[in-house]
């Protein structure tokens, strides 16, 4: 099963700008960061500081002129998170750290609670009064032959500022699940765990505010809407591929099937308006759909890696190939920059406060007013 892994750190802030690029006329600046095929670029992060690049094993911290000011090495399995000024990031000996804008590495090491020897952060949320959200899993260890696998073991915590005895609540479960959702205003946290189970926690009290089960169905993908639904991308029995949406109440509000396909590695969860439309890039193509009935679909070139951004104004941002399109709310679009044949994007699109458009590519970072 291909979860997402969520190298994608500034998804959902992007897909939440209220701002939206300009002409493209002008090239603020291009800077070349020693791209090779084993490090990609994978993220651009927008923080208080500046954009923070991330690569698979290091991160880095631009200028406003695009001059690397730092870059760090970092541990493969933990996207990066920013908060209170800082950018949390799990280091190259898998402890947590969280580092300023002078990118000085901090003395002491964050001791995350219920995180042992083969475990993965799937989910770092910083939370009020220096508290922070987190979801771990440690992985079960190799089993022998003939005997059946152990659970992996499941955690959601909101941790204090005073360690990982600092608790304000943990709940542990075993079994598989994807990683968690939080809403926009941080108040609630979903759980999907794959055995069609869906919980909905307080984020401050860690208290149930809803929980029931969906008919048999492999979930694989899911995101939260602008009103809080649950939107799961999985296969069913059957082995069909849908787009299915529940209030966190546990109603179904609507399914759309989709065409023959299968989710990659680097598919994106659905995307989200203001305005109820949901954007889902699937088999080369990008799909426009609201209340679970198709508006339209724009066609992207086949077999491409396709990632994009939901602007402030309802367009869409989508990076393939070496071809970026802007498409609107109507499925009409069109090709607005072109790289070199030799060139791709390897990002999602990033649109800043100001306006201003980042794009990530296999030879550097480019800037855009």
């Amino acid at each position: 099963m291909a979860v997402y892994s969520r190298l994608f750190a500034d998804y959902a802030q992007s897909s939440r700008i209220t701002s939206v690029p300009g002409d493209l006329e002008e090239l603020l600046w291009f800077v070349d960061l020693d791209s090779t095929a084993s490090s990609l670029p994978q993220s651009i992060l927008l923080t208080e500081m500046g954009p923070v690049v991330q690569y698979v094993d290091r991160f880095g911290l631009l200028s406003p002129e695009g001059k690397l000011l730092w870059s760090l090495p970092k541990d493969t399995s933990m996207y990066l998170e920013s908060g209170d000024g800082k950018i949390f990031f799990r280091g190259a000996n898998g402890s947590l750290y969280a580092v300023g804008s002078d990118g000085r590495m901090p003395e002491e090491e964050i001791e995350i609670s219920s995180c042992y020897a083969r475990c993965t952060i799937l989910l770092l949320k910083p939370a009020a009064n220096g508290h922070i959200l987190l979801q771990t899993v440690n992985r079960a260890g190799e089993v022998e032959d003939d005997l059946p696998p152990e659970p992996d073991e499941f955690n959601l915590i909101l941790q204090g500022p005073d360690g990982y005895l600092d608790k304000a609540f943990a709940h542990h479960f075993t079994g598989h699940s994807l990683p968690a959702l939080v809403n926009a205003e941080g108040t609630r946290v979903v759980l999907l765990d794959l055995e069609s189970k869906i919980t909905t926690f307080d984020a401050i009290s860690g208290e149930t505010v809803a929980s029931f089960e969906t008919p048999e169905f492999g979930y694989h993908l899911a995101s939260l809407d602008a009103s809080d639904g649950i939107v799961i991308v999985g296969r069913s029995q059957d082995q069909v591929w849908k787009l299915v949406r529940y209030s966190q109440e546990g109603e179904q509000t609507w399914e759309y099937e989709l065409p023959k396909g299968e989710v990659k590695v680097y598919t994106q969860p659905p995307a989200h308006d203001t305005e109820g439309n949901v954007f889902f890039l699937w088999n080369s193509k990008l799909f426009g759909l609201k209340s679970g009935v198709l508006s339209w679909e724009y066609s992207l070139p086949p077999g491409s890696i396709a990632l994009m951004t939901v602007l402030g104004d309802g367009r869409v941002l989508v990076a393939a190939a070496n071809q970026l399109h802007m498409v609107n709310l109507e499925g009409e679009g069109s090709v607005i920059a072109e790289l070199d044949p030799d060139q791709y994007f390897t990002a999602p699109p990033v649109v800043d406060e100001s306006g201003k458009l980042y794009l990530a590519t296999n030879t550097g970072i480019a800037c855009y007013k």
